[in-house]
């Protein structure tokens, strides 16, 4: 999805990162290397080896919880936020109750589903779409290493919308509704935490995974609006 939006705004200079235990970077197997604290420092260290001061910082799911994250413990390197779809106080229950007992099958058939998940990771598949690197990254992701994410990040507390009170840069959210996991209801206290702020509904969370270029439209004029 962050490579179509890059490949749609050709004149922004956009980093797509890899945070611990995702993609290509290293996937630590205990639990106490994940946390919404360590993954936005993944995100600085990339801004230090880059040598870049003050950057737009933003992510979807996840990446949303990490951006506030970042946005709260490094005011002064952020330029603005993109937010899509965070996991807040009001998805909380039912992302435990959903991935709890995913976590708990990974640490527990590690042994069963490191072979299989391996040998799926082996599998080569066309560029485009994308969906397909998609789905086998997430059937050959490494077992103990999944557990160990999830296990971590659960095990924390969420990143919070009244950290950013105060906040003066300004901040894109993205919600939608009918669903549990990302509710809107989630979306709109970033909103209202800070004052230059945007909300953007749409219909699904597969609205802009398949109209990249109506993504790249609201993002490219965000920034303009506001001289990013």
């Amino acid at each position: 999805m962050f490579e179509r939006l890059a490949a749609s705004l050709p004149d922004r200079r956009i980093v797509l990162v890899d945070l611990r235990g995702h993609g290509q970077s290293t996937r630590p197997l205990d639990s106490a290397s994940y946390s919404w604290d360590l993954l936005a420092d993944d995100v600085l260290t990339v801004l230090d080896e880059l040598r870049v001061d003050r950057a737009v910082i933003g992510g979807t799911s996840l990446g949303a919880d990490v951006t506030l994250a970042f946005g709260a413990k490094s005011r002064e390197r952020r330029a603005g936020l993109y937010v899509a779809m965070p996991v807040l106080a009001e998805s909380d229950d039912f992302a435990r109750s959903l991935f709890r007992p995913i976590a708990s099958v990974f640490e527990l058939a590690a042994w069963a589903l490191t072979p299989l998940t391996s040998a799926l990771g082996g599998i080569p598949v066309p560029r485009r779409p994308p969906e397909l690197a998609l789905v086998r990254d997430i059937l050959s992701v490494e077992p103990k290493a999944a557990a160990a994410l999830v296990s971590g990040l659960l095990d924390c507390d969420a990143p919070d919308e009244k950290d950013l009170a105060g906040f003066d840069a300004p901040v894109l959210v993205i919600g939608h509704r009918a669903d549990r996991l990302h509710a809107l209801a989630d979306a709109q206290p970033v909103v209202d935490a800070v004052e230059t702020s945007a909300l953007v509904q749409v219909r699904s969370f597969l609205y802009y995974r398949f109209r990249p270029r109506k993504l790249a439209a609201v993002v490219d004029d965000f920034l303009d609006d506001h001289n990013l």
